[in-house]
């Protein structure tokens, strides 16, 4: 058992089995809903146009042309200039995933991202040398496993990002390894915008920090540096307008689709907003545990800097990650749209993650020479973050099993419309999107305007599901709590005015499926339906 002592097979060896144990608790076939859902339309999409457009598939666009019964509506559908639909998330994503699509199905996208999860696990582990400890810590201790097997662009965002800032810091000495530092962040930007803003820091803050070593403009340490610098910062830079050119030609917008998507959030957002997004993502907030909060063993490594014997102990290499990742955290969390519904580790500021662990790794090796108090709250901050994560997967397995009650119940439905009364609960659907006719009618007037259209076809069968809860009349808009904002009481009598109710069933305690037939074709005689 020698060689599990090594970091890459004990890396590869315990993410492995959280990667086994994330998706035995979860099922990868009933995983999609609302982000991955979205993702997976998306990536389909791409393989149904044969990769020569990323307009969206839509089921029920010869009804609906306009999509305004799309079952997906607000930030994920961004409609173009010249007329396209598409959605918000990262076209790179697509392009990657509609062959292992085409392959498997979406069953075989979430054990992928598994697999290349270890693989990152234990190739990180190896260059930066992490201790079994710190192993442990990233892989059962953060959140980087649940966001990188859930499919979405996070694996491949951190991915690319991590072996961008190894091959500068680990291999400092080539100039060859600057230019693959400088492709491979510029290619994270691919899937993650925040992935610039921490590259950029990186750069500036190595040249920051050589300067005020050298204490002039051009200095010894300078002089070593600068052309590294200026190779890694002119291989970013061309991945980066690349990706501003090709989301300009596609999209009409140099920061693509979801910039396009969340604007609102992004440019009209109050400095008090922001500033109250900053400490829920950095810290926490009600119901939402921030990052720091989820993994205070990294908050401890970073006050620990204040200290100078603990300072002294960095060298060059972690004392540019620090000061990257310091800068980076709140600046993050002050840019983005929103500080999220309800977190568990915030998701944009992912990227500090794994610098994050090295720091801890540094401070840990000085850590474990002190005696006494210190010991053991280091050990319960990480009994504390490894408790918090494995709760975090049981509350998504929960979830998990009610998606697939619904989904399992959904496809015994017999009917030729599907037809939800909001977004939220159109969200719970999964794959039944791309093989059944659904639409959402989100208020009274929506509901009379697509039953005209449907009136076309009076004979088929038409499945209205709904929550039973009370809801509340109100115009809030797509953001509102669990989308409960229509008038009950006029959406029945538009049901009752041109349907007729045939049958009523119960798919969860919450949530009813109620079946209807036109007025007209009820009344008809059965030869003539």
């Amino acid at each position: 058992m020698q060689w599990l002592r090594r970091p890459f097979p004990l890396g590869l060896l315990l993410s492995l089995s959280f990667a086994l144990f994330f998706l035995i608790q979860l099922n990868p076939r009933y995983m999609y809903t609302g982000d991955s859902l979205n993702n997976l339309i998306q990536a389909y999409s791409l393989l149904e146009n044969r990769f020569t457009s990323e307009e969206l598939v839509y089921p029920g666009r010869s009804i609906d042309p306009d999509f305004s019964y799309y079952p997906h509506p607000g930030v994920y559908l961004v409609k173009l200039p010249d007329g396209r639909f598409i959605g918000q998330y990262p076209i790179a994503l697509s392009f990657l995933s509609a062959p292992i699509l085409f392959l498997g199905g979406p069953t075989l996208l979430p054990v992928i991202h598994g697999i290349l999860f270890a693989l990152l696990v234990g190739y990180f582990a190896q260059r930066w040398k992490l201790s079994p400890v710190a192993i442990l810590f990233l892989v059962f201790g953060s959140y980087i496993g649940s966001r990188s097997i859930e499919y979405s662009s996070y694996l491949y965002g951190i991915a690319f990002h991590a072996l961008g800032f190894t091959y500068l810091l680990r291999r400092s000495k080539q100039k060859i390894a600057a230019i693959y530092a400088g492709l491979f962040m510029g290619l994270a930007v691919w899937f993650r915008l925040e992935a610039a803003i921490f590259c950029a820091l990186l750069l500036v803050v190595w040249a920051s920090v050589n300067l005020l070593r050298d204490g002039q403009l051009y200095g010894r340490h300078t002089k070593r540096d600068l052309t590294r610098l200026l190779l890694c910062g002119t291989a970013f830079s061309v991945l980066v307008i690349g990706y501003f050119l090709v989301h300009q030609m596609l999209h009409g917008h140099f920061l693509g689709a979801y910039f396009l998507s969340n604007t609102a959030g992004l440019v009209e957002k109050t400095l008090t907003l922001r500033l109250r997004s900053l400490l829920a993502l950095v810290f926490g907030a009600p119901y939402k545990v921030g990052f720091f909060a989820f993994m205070p063993l990294i908050l401890l490594a970073f006050v620990s800097l204040a200290w100078k014997p603990y300072r002294s102990r960095l060298g060059q290499t972690a004392l540019i990650l620090t000061v990257t990742t310091l800068v980076f955290l709140p600046l993050m969390a002050f840019l983005t749209a929103d500080d999220q519904t309800v977190v568990f580790g915030p998701r944009f500021l992912i990227l500090g993650l794994l610098p994050g662990v090295i720091i801890f790794d540094r401070m840990r090796r000085v850590w474990v020479r002190r005696k006494g108090p210190f010991r053991w709250l280091m050990m319960i901050l990480f009994i504390f973050s490894v408790v918090l994560n494995i709760g975090w997967v049981l509350v998504l397995r929960n979830a998990t099993r009610q998606l697939r009650v619904f989904q399992q119940a959904m496809e015994k439905v017999q009917a030729e419309v599907h037809v939800f009364q909001n977004p939220f609960l159109a969200s719970h659907m999964g794959t039944a999107y791309f093989h059944k006719l659904t639409f959402v009618a989100l208020y009274p007037r929506d509901v009379d305007d697509l039953l005209g259209r449907l009136s076309q076809k009076p004979e088929q069968r038409l499945a209205f599901y709904d929550l039973t809860v009370e809801q509340k009349n109100s115009q809030a808009g797509l953001d509102a709590p669990n989308w409960y904002y229509f008038d009950r009481s006029a959406y029945e009598e538009i049901l009752s005015q041109k349907l007729v109710l045939e049958d009523e069933q119960m798919l969860l305690p919450e949530v009813r499926v109620r079946f209807y037939r036109f007025k007209d074709s009820a009344r008809a005689p059965k030869g003539h339906q």
